[in-house]
């Protein structure tokens, strides 16, 4: 290869990284990270309670910035965000926020639509956020819908977790999941199965202990006789 050829390809290979860097999206928030969690509970008997804790720190710079709440100085050419420990205090201390949670968490029972209001937001980054929702009546059954984050990128998920062990994940393509809690006034234990235990295994599982107690049977009668 000429030493002009050699130098026409190094020209072509800056040309297209530099074209490649230029038409990239906005780089996003990091939800390969530790995943948002929350918590579903029935502190009354018509109030669903959604706690809501961030994955990583970083996520709520990432908020912020969605929100406008930060100085566009902050936001670098690609879109990523530098955070800094001020970040969460942003956050808590906008009326942006609480309309954002009220947008992106919600709660229907019995086909009426709960009134939301965020009740703790003091300190987002360590203790996370409190949205309860006070519903019509008295409740069993409520379905919570939850799609925080997923606006920034379509890659977040939520771990949810709920009384008596119940779980779902949230993610864009699944917002909406129905929680049961107790019969009882206030208490929020719910009955649970594990994902994948269907009604053939509960009948396996039946039969087991069925033949369980039955060799049992024989065994002290056989040591007895």
């Amino acid at each position: 290869m000429s030493a002009r050829a050699g130098a026409l390809a190094t020209a072509a290979a800056v040309l297209a990284g530099a074209t490649a860097y230029l038409l990239a999206p906005a780089a996003s928030a990091h939800p390969f990270g530790a995943p948002p969690t929350a918590t579903v509970s029935r502190p009354g008997p018509a109030t669903v309670r959604v706690h809501w804790q961030v994955g990583a720190a970083d996520d709520l710079s990432y908020l912020a910035a969605h929100l406008g709440l930060l100085a566009p100085g902050r936001l670098l050419l690609d879109g990523a965000v530098t955070p800094q420990d001020g970040d969460p205090a942003v956050l808590e201390g906008s009326p942006r926020f609480d309309t954002y949670l009220l947008e992106h968490v919600a709660v229907t029972a019995g086909g009426a639509t709960c009134t939301g209001a965020v009740t703790d937001k003091t300190d987002v980054l360590a203790s996370g956020v409190d949205v309860d929702f006070t519903c019509p009546r008295s409740i069993h059954r409520a379905t919570v819908t939850l799609s925080m984050l997923t606006d920034i990128s379509p890659l977040y998920s939520t771990l949810a977790t709920g009384p008596g062990g119940q779980k779902a994940a949230y993610a864009q393509d699944e917002t909406a999941h129905e929680w049961t809690f107790s019969g009882g006034g206030g208490a929020d234990t719910g009955a649970w199965l594990p994902l994948g235990l269907t009604a053939a295994g509960l009948g396996l599982a039946g039969a087991g202990a069925v033949v369980g107690t039955r060799t049992a049977r024989r065994r002290r009668r056989a040591r007895t006789a």
